[in-house]
């Protein structure tokens, strides 16, 4: 898997995460204190994430980092209420 396809397989992480909490992209932004545009930007794999921003992620998912990173499905997975 190349760079551009991680942060894309990321992005889709981070989306499916939030929609399963049901956070508006506006709110988890709220959360991290950062624009909206940048929660879109990052769901589209456009950009890179700092490690200090996926550690904030994870802990506002209350997931593991490495849900974050890999493509597995995990057990926490089963628990999510899907959108």
């Amino acid at each position: 898997m190349d760079h551009k396809d991680h942060k894309q397989m990321i992005g889709q992480r981070i989306r499916w995460l939030r929609q399963g909490r049901r956070l508006s992209q506006k709110a988890l932004a709220g959360q991290l204190g950062v624009c909206q545009q940048l929660i879109v930007r990052y769901e589209q794999g456009l950009v890179d994430l700092p490690i200090s921003r996926l550690l904030s992620l994870a802990t506002i998912f209350g997931c593991p980092l490495d849900d974050l990173l890999t493509k597995k499905e995990t057990t926490y997975d089963a628990f999510l209420p899907h959108p």
